[in-house]
């Protein structure tokens, strides 16, 4: 992580590197002012920013064109105005606006991590056109399981920023489509029109429903075999189709979900829930679809 502000208590301070770093962002402070910090992950999309505002503001943002994914911390990060308030606490997961929208709001002592993707990515990832509108609607994830799966998630990235993994292209690129994946699995499914004589290209559909079957057998020992037969296709394809469009394999993405609900348990574990035992016990290691290729269609 490389810092890029450092903590100041002038809110003409804060406007003017918030304004920077998003595109003309207003901040009013309301009451007296105390230490502000943001801190970036100077890398590749997905870029990593950690904000901590130990006052209370009223902000207006203008909107960029990147994606962007706010989890919430501590505090309350409040978007709307008047009787069109939507408050997000911790453990909240939000996407405050499409790409290029704004949005008001306020922040009460909030620590918070945003994580920016280019919106190309998740249109890609859903097979549309990448320059087309967002898939994505609505502001909240879709359901509580959702909204702690993508919470677990942007925590997993901030590791990865903290130990400069995000730096590294591959590895960059490994987790902007698994995050993509995630957002098109947890927010509302608004897959948006297709162009007109542009179908779906087949090895994303292929993509899609090996994703799809990842995320719902994550607990199960799946093979390659058993993901090649829910995506209608042969092993080599399925592994192709992950190599042309993550860069990764099939085992990789499985690892990666079971990091993520791994996480997110132990997250939200208290006291005299499972232990860190018996969590890792529940999400272990993919065995079967962890096989490294070889000459067999059978491994990943």
């Amino acid at each position: 992580m490389k810092k890029v502000a450092s903590k100041t208590k002038c809110p003409q301070a804060v406007e003017e590197f918030l304004s920077a770093e998003y595109a003309g962002t207003r901040v009013t402070s309301r009451g007296a002012t105390a230490p502000t910090e943001v801190t970036r992950c100077v890398s590749p999309m997905p870029a990593v920013d950690r904000l901590r505002f130990d006052c209370e503001l009223d902000f207006d943002f203008a909107g960029m064109p990147l994606l962007g994914l706010l989890a919430v911390h501590e505090g309350t990060y409040t978007t709307g105005r008047g009787p069109d308030t939507a408050p997000h606490g911790p453990g909240s997961v939000t996407l405050p606006a499409p790409p290029g929208g704004a949005v008001s709001g306020s922040l009460a002592h909030c620590a918070q991590t945003a994580v920016l993707l280019a919106p190309a990515l998740v249109n890609r990832m859903a097979g549309i056109d990448e320059d087309g509108p967002s898939p994505l609607t609505g502001v909240r994830p879709r359901s509580p399981e959702a909204e702690a799966r993508l919470y677990s998630a942007v925590g997993y990235l901030g590791q990865l920023a903290d130990y400069d993994a995000l730096e590294q292209g591959r590895t960059a690129r490994s987790a902007a489509e698994h995050l993509a994946a995630l957002l098109l699995d947890c927010f509302a499914d608004g897959r948006g029109p297709r162009p007109t004589g542009a179908p779906t290209s087949t090895h994303q559909g292929t993509l899609r429903k090996a994703i799809d079957f990842i995320e719902a057998h994550a607990t199960l020992d799946v093979g390659l075999a058993e993901i090649a037969a829910a995506a209608d296709v042969t092993p080599r394809a399925v592994r192709y189709a992950f190599a042309r469009h993550t860069g990764t394999t099939p085992h990789v993405y499985l690892r990666n979900a079971r990091l993520d609900r791994s996480h997110g348990e132990l997250v939200r574990a208290r006291p005299g829930d499972r232990t860190v035992a018996e969590i890792a016990a529940k999400w272990g290691s993919p065995t079967r679809a962890a096989s490294p290729p070889c000459t067999g269609s059978g491994s990943a």
